[in-house]
């Protein structure tokens, strides 16, 4: 009888230490699982200072111009191009000739007009050097007399409107300088214009003839000399 309650305790005594082992294990196992991550989490690092400076340090540049074709003709320009992208630009020119305005008997020949064309071009390779193809805008007020413009007017009349309009080109630029560079281009488009035409054998007070014109050829033709600002 003895013998069978030594047997019992013995027993029971293996029992509860392995009840206390299996405890200790799962309160390890616990704490290791509070202080770890879970497994099945992503972590995702954004970072997005290295995106913001490298916004940063893309070159915006900006350039003044004249194109000395254009300049030729005693007509002032200018033109400001802005980079946009590293590939694309917008490129604005104005212009203004005011010669001879109001003209006089026996002189009635003039060029005065604005014109505003801007332009937005895309480079092969970066803005502001190489090739580029654009598309630009036209819009001119004009008093022409004496002047053909590649046989679209009749010399002997003279013609006063409006005219607006849209075409493509192509140039190419190269700097020979941070700061100073050259470029080429020639572009083709169509233009409405809307008149008063005029004989140009007398300086004034002739009847005039109200008339629209639907012009197609070129609408850019410039070597401009350009200042790189940044």
């Amino acid at each position: 009888m003895i013998q069978r309650t030594i047997k019992n305790r013995i027993r029971y005594s293996k029992y509860k230490l392995l009840l206390m082992l299996i405890g200790v294990l799962s309160a390890h196992s616990w704490t290791q699982a509070q202080n770890s991550p879970p497994t099945n989490e992503v972590m995702i690092d954004i970072d997005t200072t290295a995106s913001w400076e490298k916004i940063k340090k893309e070159k915006t540049n900006l350039a003044l111009k004249t194109n000395l074709l254009y300049a030729a003709t005693l007509t002032p320009n200018l033109g400001l191009e802005i980079g946009i992208t590293p590939q694309i630009s917008l490129n604005i020119v104005g212009s203004y000739n005011p010669w001879n305005r109001e003209g006089k008997k026996g002189d009635n020949d003039k060029l005065v007009h604005w014109l505003v064309q801007p332009e937005v071009r895309y480079w092969l390779c970066e803005a502001s050097n190489g090739h580029f193809i654009g598309i630009h805008g036209i819009a001119t007020k004009y008093n022409i007399a004496g002047y053909s413009l590649f046989s679209m007017l009749d010399k002997n009349y003279r013609y006063e409107g409006w005219g607006a309009g849209i075409g493509i080109n192509y140039g190419y630029s190269w700097a020979f300088s941070k700061r100073w560079g050259i470029e080429a281009y020639l572009g083709i488009g169509i233009v409405q214009f809307t008149f008063d035409k005029t004989d140009n054998r007398d300086w004034c007070c002739n009847k005039s003839e109200h008339a629209e014109k639907t012009y197609f050829g070129p609408t850019q033709i410039g070597i401009s000399l350009i200042y790189n600002i940044k």
